[in-house]
């Protein structure tokens, strides 16, 4: 009688799901997730970031945007490098939630980079912003 009960539930879940109804558990974590991590990474890197450290900490608006635009470049490179190797460990049955564990944090460790990334400070900071927050952003675009 529970196997019932469970089945119609599960039957009444799936068509309220195709009428455009209420959204699974899954669906609206990732939907949650999305807002999150889009954002951020469109404005803050590719908007707000490059030019305030280009003129800002750099203080040459050529040479900032270079610095910037190299180690977004060798973020590209290692995540190209890893993409094929990562998702070839997944396919084999590996478990994801660890490894988006892993990128999220690369994600969170790049927001609070630019804390740091002040005028008068050492660049380090900026230089390694865009790297971090990339490779977090390509893991967990691997992994959705």
């Amino acid at each position: 009688m529970a196997d019932a009960a469970s089945e119609a539930r599960n039957a009444a879940r799936k068509e309220r799901q195709q009428a455009g109804g209420v959204m699974a558990p899954a669906g609206f974590s990732w939907a949650v997730f999305e807002f999150g991590r889009n954002p951020y990474f469109m404005l803050i890197v590719t908007y707000v970031f490059p030019p305030y450290f280009a003129q800002y900490i750099v203080g040459d608006p050529v040479l900032g945007q270079a610095t910037v635009s190299d180690a977004t470049a060798w973020a590209g490179i290692i995540g190209a490098i890893t993409a094929p190797l990562l998702g070839a460990m997944m396919d084999k049955g590996g478990k994801r939630k660890p490894m988006m564990a892993v990128f999220i944090g690369m994600l969170m460790v790049s927001g609070l980079m630019l804390w740091f990334a002040t005028p008068g400070t050492t660049d380090a900071a900026g230089v390694f912003h865009p790297p971090v927050g990339g490779l977090g952003l390509y893991g967990t675009m691997m992994f959705l």
